[in-house]
């Protein structure tokens, strides 16, 4: 069996591991590349006085900090983190972090409602470090609570073209898991709709497969990749 995974090679040792255990064949289908975008920082606002930083990827954890390295800008320690996803704590620990709050279910949506409902008081300074295009926006939320809120945009999604081949290897009895919604975009754009079956890592990519009218999908119970061999177990 293979399985085709909308990462690079270098973003799926673990998974590769997991697989090769079960006689899984892992496909790499990098279909988006990530872009760091050079922000920069909140004109008036002092590193100081920043409460809570957010990030809802990996991506934008290297994006926000390889920036702050580049800006000399340096974030207090007492500065807590909400985050979601296993993966995006693993990478604030390369930079001598860690998350302080991670949602119940590992989504942006309820990473911010959770927090505004069970954390804010409402008197404090939030940024999320997010990408050009987000599937959910906290501003509302956040306005409803009264937080002093920043939006700092650090990095985009490209679409990258991929070997064919890799695509055309994968029979129905296969398997592709989709990792974000601009991932379905950018495969559809190349290959139509997929012959293996695809896997929705959250709702958000499933709810992308629907708009496109992708009809035999199933979406995993935990958004966590590492989880998808007990999907397809």
């Amino acid at each position: 069996m293979r399985l085709g995974i909308t990462r690079s090679a270098n973003q799926l040792d673990t998974i590769q591991q997991l697989a090769a255990s079960r006689g899984i064949d892992i496909v790499p289908l990098p279909v988006i590349e990530i872009c760091h975008l050079p922000f920069e920082w909140p004109a008036k606002l002092s590193t100081e006085k920043v409460d809570w930083l957010f990030f809802t990827s990996s991506s934008g954890v290297v994006s926000f900090f390889e920036r702050l390295i580049q800006l000399k800008l340096k974030l207090p320690n007492e500065v807590r983190i909400g985050a979601i996803g296993n993966k995006t704590d693993l990478t604030l620990h390369q930079y001598g972090r860690s998350a302080n709050f991670v949602p119940t279910e590992s989504y942006g949506k309820e990473l911010f409602e959770e927090f505004v409902q069970t954390i804010a008081n409402g008197d404090e300074t939030v940024i999320y470090a997010r990408a050009l295009q987000v599937n959910y926006d906290p501003v509302t939320v956040f306005r409803t609570k009264l937080l002093k809120y920043y939006s700092v945009i650090c990095y985009k999604t490209m679409e990258q073209k991929i070997d064919p081949e890799l695509v055309t290897a994968l029979s129905p009895n296969d398997y592709i898991l989709f990792t974000a919604p601009s991932t379905i975009s950018a495969y559809q754009r190349q290959f139509g709709r997929p012959l293996a079956k695809p896997i929705a890592i959250g709702h958000a990519t499933a709810s992308k497969m629907n708009s496109l009218g992708w009809s035999r999908y199933t979406i995993m119970e935990k958004a966590d990749i590492d989880h998808v061999m007990e999907h397809i177990s």
